[in-house]
C-alpha cells in the first residue's frame, strides 16, 4: 500500500500533474464488491427484506489494465446511491449476466467478467492516468492528469465531469 500512500500524499500536497503521472500505481486497491457466488443469496425474499450489508464486501481487487478510452481515477469520495443498492440486492437482475455478455464483446470488455463486481457510480477523485485514445465528444478528451473529476453516466459509458470548486 506504499503506492496508495504516495498518491494520497501527492494529492494532499498539491503536486503538479506531471509528478502525479509519474507515481507508481498499486497492483491492487480496496473496493466494495458483490460476489457472483452470492447472487442467489436473497432468492425468495421480497425486496424490502434484502439486506445490502450481507452482500457488500470490502476486498482487495486487482487494478485492471487501463483501456485506451478510459481514465484511471483515484477516488477520494464516493456515495451509496440507488445503483449500489440495486446491485447489492441483485435486482432487477444480477449484474453478472450483463458483465459476462460485455466480456464476450472485446478484450477490454473481458476484464469485467469477474467473480466479483466493484460497486459505485458516484464519486469524486483525481485523474492518475488517461488512456491513449479519448472518446470523441467526451470530457475525457481534455482530461489533464491531477484534475479533479466526478463521474456521471451517459449512454453506455461513464464519463467524467470537472468538479466545481466554487460550490460549498
Amino acid at each position: 500500500m506504499a503506492e496508495m500512500e504516495a498518491i494520497r500524499a501527492a494529492v494532499l500536497d498539491g503536486v503538479p500533474g506531471d509528478e502525479v503521472a509519474s507515481l507508481a500505481l498499486p497492483e491492487a486497491y480496496r473496493g466494495v464488491v458483490v460476489r457472483a457466488d452470492e447472487q442467489d443469496m436473497f432468492e425468495g425474499l421480497a425486496s424490502d427484506e434484502k439486506d445490502p450489508r450481507k452482500s457488500l464486501h470490502v476486498d482487495e481487487v486487482p487494478r485492471p489494465e487501463l483501456a485506451p478510452d478510459e481514465a484511471l481515477v483515484a477516488v477520494m469520495a464516493s456515495s451509496v446511491n440507488f445503483n449500489t443498492v440495486w446491485t447489492s440486492i441483485f435486482e432487477p437482475v444480477p449484474t453478472f449476466g450483463f458483465l459476462a455478455r460485455l466480456g464476450r464483446e472485446s478484450v477490454w470488455g473481458a476484464r469485467h467478467d469477474q467473480p466479483y463486481h466493484v460497486v459505485g457510480s458516484d464519486g469524486c477523485g483525481v485523474v492518475l492516468r488517461v488512456g491513449s485514445v479519448a472518446p470523441e465528444g467526451t470530457a475525457m478528451a481534455l482530461l489533464p492528469t491531477r484534475d479533479i473529476r466526478t463521474p456521471y453516466r451517459g449512454s453506455r459509458r461513464q464519463h467524467w465531469r470537472r468538479a466545481r470548486r466554487d460550490r460549498p
